[in-house]
């Protein structure tokens, strides 16, 4: 699907490069909805600034600082938005102030999907089914328990739901059809001839007197509900359901049903023997995943919840690893770090050239091929607390005992590790004892070689006529270059 236009209004003198902006963000794919929002605000904040053709520093700083009601988050949200913009700016020639990436608040919060028991599910459905109808919502009975079955049963995301209309849905073959979701992406939703009978009744009780193009949840006054709505409906139900509710990031959450159900069914379908290499694309497709990566999260939590399912099918799960259908691993702050280092501190904020780029990268890949080969730790598990001064000494040994570098070229491989850590130093404050220690390990002294030159006497040699005669091709090119070189100092 094609992105939707905006029609954008845009004031400021930042104008021009919001509009040209977003309008790369979409077409590339994204859909940038709450950006919107959000580059409106930096719209109208920046009109007392000087920004035309620029992005200043102390608008960067003004518009980044810390409000009394601002989260972490939200402030990780701002920063990240405007460092897209700033680098959009400067790949366009402006003059602009990178915000550095080493001041970026941590994401300190990573939710853990709450799983539903089986039983939970019931007592969930049990007082869904128990509504009546309130002064607010006289359909509410007749609409909430179909909405909330489509969470679970079908795997919808919220927005999903609420967005289908009676057009999307094919009542005699029983096939919801979802368009523009996630990713611009489109699928198509075969239901069970259970939930394909609710829909045929409902449609009977609710959407009799609705339009095709009506909204298939429709709300008191013909829209469509806010999430915001079916969120407190949700908090509501699991009260009544005797499910605790632990609080904002906690959960359970109303996404959790849709976790729930990709759990569900990888549980169903292992039990029934079919392999993971097998269940991974077909669950993908169902839920709209763009790759294999978003669904084998689901693995990890099945095998967890269900270890005695997965345990029959070790030796298939290495098969879904070599095809790309790894298991959520969490990234090491190693590679978290020195992923931040290459692309935003080496070449965003110092702008250094690829050469001295490629330089310090093939540091690290030898770095990363002595751990593996000596000490026996693949890239993926080094930790920055494995890189003390010892083993950095080691790999400095190792470079010249094995790889047979010259010292100049260790030195140049220290250097470089250096640098790296002379960065961390600042961005994790809590190693910086370990940081002074690397730091403090010494270049090794090496001889010198001397240099040469040529006397006055031989230089003579140079003169025209003595290499190549002028009438000989190429004969006055030569005696320029050796006339030339010795007075101007050219390199070769």
């Amino acid at each position: 699907m094609q992105a939707k236009e905006k029609d954008y209004k845009f004031t400021s003198g930042l104008s021009q490069w919001i509009i040209g902006f977003l309008e790369e963000k979409h077409r590339l794919g994204y859909k940038y909805e709450r950006e919107y929002f959000e580059l409106k605000n930096l719209d109208r904040f920046s009109i007392d600034y000087n920004c035309m053709d620029r992005l200043p520093r102390e608008l960067v700083l003004a518009w980044t600082q810390r409000q009394a009601n601002h989260s972490p988050q939200t402030i990780r949200s701002k920063v990240n938005l405007i460092r897209q913009l700033a680098m959009f700016m400067s790949r366009n020639g402006c003059e602009v102030y990178l915000y550095p990436s080493s001041m970026i608040p941590k994401k300190t919060y990573e939710h853990i999907p709450y799983i539903f028991s089986h039983d939970e599910v019931r007592r969930v459905f049990k007082t869904i089914d128990s509504l009546s109808p309130s002064c607010f919502s006289v359909r509410r009975h007749l609409i909430f328990p179909l909405l909330f079955r489509l969470l679970y049963c079908c795997g919808l995301r919220v927005s999903e739901a609420l967005n289908l209309r009676v057009s999307d849905i094919d009542f005699e073959h029983g096939v919801i059809f979802i368009h523009d979701a996630k990713d611009y992406r489109d699928r198509l939703i075969p239901l069970n001839q259970d939930l394909c009978q609710r829909c045929m009744n409902y449609k009977e009780h609710v959407l009799s007197e609705l339009s095709p193009e009506g909204y298939f949840f429709p709300a008191p006054d013909g829209l469509t509900y806010h999430i915001f709505t079916i969120r407190k409906t949700f908090r509501d139900i699991l009260w009544n359901s005797g499910i605790s509710y632990g609080g904002r990031n906690v959960g359970p959450r109303l996404h959790d049903l849709r976790h729930t159900f990709a759990v569900h069914s990888l549980q169903k379908l292992l039990e029934e023997g079919k392999r993971p290499a097998e269940v991974l694309p077909i669950l993908s497709t169902y839920m709209g995943h763009k790759t294999y990566k978003g669904t084998s999260k689901y693995l990890h939590l099945t095998s967890e919840l269900y270890p005695e399912i997965l345990e029959k099918w070790k030796p298939h799960l290495a098969d879904c690893c070599r095809k790309g259908w790894r298991l959520m691993n969490k990234p090491t702050d190693f590679a978290r770090s020195l992923a931040d280092y290459f692309t935003n501190y080496l070449a965003g904020q110092r702008n250094l050239s690829v050469n001295t780029i490629r330089s310090y990268r093939d540091t690290f890949c030898l770095l990363l091929t002595y751990l593996e080969e000596e000490q026996n730790c693949s890239p993926e598990k080094v930790q920055l607390s494995k890189l003390t001064d010892q083993t950095i000494n080691e790999f400095m040994a190792w470079l010249e005992d094995k790889r047979r570098n010259s010292i100049s070229t260790r030195n140049q491989r220290l250097a470089a590790i250096h640098a790296f850590f002379r960065y961390l130093q600042l961005d994790r404050p809590d190693m910086l004892l370990q940081c002074q220690k690397i730091l403090s390990i010494r270049m090794k002294k090496h001889e010198k070689a001397v240099v040469n030159y040529l006397s006055e006497d031989s230089l003579k040699i140079f003169w025209p006529g003595r290499i190549r005669p002028p009438s000989m091709e190429g004969g006055m090119q030569h005696c320029y270059v050796f006339c030339m070189t010795p007075v101007q100092g050219f390199r070769n």
